[in-house]
């Protein structure tokens, strides 16, 4: 299904540039054809938001899986006009307010049914905690990945944030941990770690997820979850050890 679904969307680029080209709206409707995108978009809106991003052709076809995603405050297709490029999100992932949730418009699409629609649209840290859980074991050693950043960023002992923690009061938060002049509102993509992950690591990342509004539902998920887990344990006490 979703080989097709991405020959379709790329065949209809190919053979339809035009505002009024048929293709192009039957290519629009198909990805409006859940109910949440039938009342909020449009075929336009689509056309611009795609071709604004060519490079970007999964992003409507993730609208299929993820329609929240092609919806403010994500707008991944860019209807407002308002998305970042790319580049610019990797040179600032912030916003001017603050905390950006767009960002999340250029992270691996695996991330969108599960961190993305937990932390941001259900607003659940612990259904987070839980789901993330799940997608590190599965994808092992990114599980060890995470108890060292938690480790590193002492969020096991961090009970300032709660289950009800909110967006705007994980901003303040993470104006406390990292100010400005250098930080996290200025703060660009994490580069990749090493064959070691380090302190610098562990801050970049939290820094970037100040930037795209999960910080609290991290914090959430480093207690419920590896803080309280056995076998991770000896990861913290290597952490504690440096």
């Amino acid at each position: 299904m979703w080989r097709a679904l991405v020959f379709s969307l790329l065949t209809v680029l190919s053979i339809c540039l035009a505002d009024d080209c048929e293709e192009w709206q039957h290519g629009a409707s198909f990805l409006q054809s859940g109910q949440y995108l039938q009342s909020h978009s449009s075929a336009s809106g689509l056309k611009r938001g795609f071709l604004g991003n060519p490079h970007e052709w999964w992003v409507p076809a993730a609208c299929v899986l993820a329609p929240f995603m092609c919806l403010e405050p994500f707008d991944c297709l860019n209807n407002t006009g308002q998305l970042k490029s790319r580049q610019e999100n990797e040179a600032q992932m912030a916003g001017p307010n603050g905390v950006n949730v767009a960002s999340w418009c250029y992270s691996d699409p695996s991330y969108y049914n599960t961190a993305v629609l937990q932390c941001l649209v259900k607003k659940d840290l612990l259904a987070y905690a839980q789901t993330m859980f799940e997608y590190s074991v599965a994808r092992h050693p990114l599980d060890e990945t995470d108890a060292t950043y938690c480790a590193y960023m002492g969020f096991c002992h961090n009970d300032q944030v709660t289950l009800n923690t909110t967006l705007d009061e994980a901003q303040v938060m993470c104006d406390e941990l990292f100010p400005v002049p250098n930080g996290w509102r200025s703060a660009g993509a994490p580069p990749l770690p090493g064959k070691e992950f380090t302190a610098a690591d562990a801050k970049n990342y939290a820094m970037a997820a100040c930037a795209m509004g999960n910080y609290q539902c991290d914090v959430i998920y480093c207690r419920e979850t590896y803080c309280k887990k056995e076998q991770y344990q000896h990861i913290f006490e290597e952490v504690a050890s440096k």
